[in-house]
């Protein structure tokens, strides 16, 4: 049976694919120094789709993702022998999350999924999730983020309720150029 809503379905899937079908496709060896459970592994993808996301960037550099997950290995407090080529390299070669497009050029291997974990790393915050709609509501690139967002709070009608207020400001503005 599939789940109803989106992102209930989204967050299965990715947790297949990044627990069951990680072991399932991966060599042994590969995991020996890897201490991330499947929530770091959430977080490191869900910085990297939305500072990516931020930057209106589809395409990412090997070096630029590395460096985002160095300092995200630090920020979570894993074990300091793992390194962020390695993450990178496993989370493409066995997750198929991250994508090689060209020679150290990386990319979500859909947009959906890059929406999917924007909309991850925005809900962990209540602050940030208003900060989000305040400032982007209106853009047609961020309206699977707010899809994703208000099946992922555990109260959708927190999201609704932002984007209620929002909306209501526009009309209070007078000012119907966002139309």
């Amino acid at each position: 049976r599939f789940p109803k809503n989106k992102s209930t379905l989204y967050e299965k899937v990715i947790s297949v694919i990044l627990e069951d079908w990680n072991l399932s496709k991966g060599s042994p060896d590969r995991y020996e120094d890897e201490e991330l459970d499947i929530g770091q592994k959430e977080i490191i993808l869900g910085s990297i789709a939305y500072e990516a996301f931020q930057e209106e960037r589809l395409f990412m550099s090997q070096r630029w993702m590395i460096s985002r997950v160095e300092e995200l290995l630090e920020d979570i407090d894993v074990d300091s022998n793992l390194r962020g080529d390695k993450v990178v390299r496993t989370i493409e070669l066995d997750n198929g999350l991250l994508v090689k497009q060209a020679d150290q050029i990386y990319s979500f291997s859909h947009d959906t999924l890059q929406e999917f974990f924007v909309a991850l790393h925005v809900t962990v915050s209540f602050s940030r999730l208003q900060k989000t709609i305040e400032n982007h509501l209106l853009e047609p690139r961020r309206q699977g983020v707010f899809v994703f967002s208000s099946g992922l709070r555990q109260s959708s009608e927190d999201v609704i309720s932002e984007i209620e207020k929002k909306a209501q400001s526009f009309i209070e503005s007078g000012s119907f150029d966002w139309l």
